[in-house]
């Protein structure tokens, strides 16, 4: 049954959805599988930058559980499956439950950064086939704190006029929590400071970044 009329008519005018594709049994008979489903997940800039879970609501087909994508209720051959009216497929409202780390040392999160999970799309109305994958693009609000640039973070400080003169600490934002910045004698307005490894995690290492102030 398909809720979305949009699919609906993709459907009834093609027979499939576009943007499925086909995989072999070995036997030279291709199944179709599911399309692909891309939802929008947005998130905090603290989020992206130190790592949180969310979980993702979206609508999807899905084999029919009740006939197992026969159709027909299981040992009858003539009787049409109830729930699916004789498609083989539903569409259910929700996907509860699927949660996603968006921060980690395999992924990492970047403003406009896609990531595909296996299998979790629309399932082929040929029932042989395999789902379609869930494309997650990930959009990070900005912050009125902290710019990012890659891994590095900049941030913009105030320095009192005779602590750029004689020297001395001041206290500045990071994205762990506020810390001592020294700050070196006869330091000059718009000059640059560089504390190490007080970035973002390098998308697929465990390297930080750097924080510029």
């Amino acid at each position: 049954i398909l809720s979305d009329e949009e699919k609906r008519a993709e459907y009834d005018k093609w027979g499939s959805f576009k943007g499925g594709s086909a995989w072999s049994t070995g036997f030279g008979e291709p199944f179709a599988q599911g399309t692909d489903i891309e939802v929008a997940l947005n998130i905090p800039f603290m989020d992206a930058a130190k790592g949180a879970t969310r979980s993702v609501f979206y609508e999807a087909v899905t084999t029919c559980k009740t006939c197992q994508g026969r159709g027909t209720k299981a040992g009858k051959k003539r009787d049409v499956c109830i729930s699916c009216k004789g498609s083989g497929v539903r569409s259910l409202s929700v996907a509860s439950g699927f949660r996603m780390q968006v921060t980690c040392d395999e992924c990492g999160a970047e403003d406009g950064m896609r990531v595909r999970i296996p299998k979790k799309g629309d399932a082929p109305f040929d029932s042989e086939g395999l789902p379609g994958d869930l494309i997650v693009r990930v959009r990070v609000a900005p912050h009125k704190t902290f710019k990012r640039q890659g891994s590095n973070v900049f941030v913009e400080a105030q320095v009192p006029f005779h602590t750029a003169i004689l020297g001395g600490s001041i206290r500045v934002p990071t994205i762990d929590g506020d810390v001592e910045l020294n700050v070196p004698a006869g330091s000059q307005p718009d000059q640059q400071m560089v504390m190490k490894t007080r970035g973002i995690r390098k998308i697929g290492t465990s390297y930080r970044g750097d924080q510029i102030v």
